[in-house]
């Protein structure tokens, strides 16, 4: 079995995507500082993970959570998480008449265009 998994700085606005055969092992790399990439920006939270069958499926759909159709899926997985770090960041909803936006620790919904708070 391979995993894919989504990883979110709990101090910084950072998410790291990978694939691994032990996600328990790699979580914990991650948080030791063992990964020169996410070294500086940890502790992490794991956000989403996916159970493959094998590498070559776990690897496209890494390719996919990294493309900009993944990320806007990643925005909402940090919205549900409640992790969103940056002092504006939005996402388009499930709705296409939806949008939420996280700004100064406020969610301001756009709906219709009538604002509510």
């Amino acid at each position: 079995m391979y995993y894919v998994y989504i990883i979110s700085s709990t101090i910084r606005n950072y998410t790291y995507i990978g694939i691994t055969n032990s996600l328990e092992r790699r979580i914990n790399q991650h948080n030791s500082g063992y990964n020169k990439t996410t070294k500086p920006y940890r502790p992490f939270k794991l956000i989403y993970f996916e159970e493959l069958k094998d590498r070559k499926e776990a690897r496209v759909r890494e390719k996919y959570f990294k493309s900009g159709v993944g990320r806007e899926k990643i925005k909402l997985l940090k919205l549900r998480a409640g992790i969103l770090t940056s002092k504006f960041e939005f996402t388009l909803g499930i709705n296409m008449n939806l949008l939420l936006f996280y700004w100064q620790s406020r969610i301001v919904i756009y709906y219709k265009n009538i604002l509510h708070y």
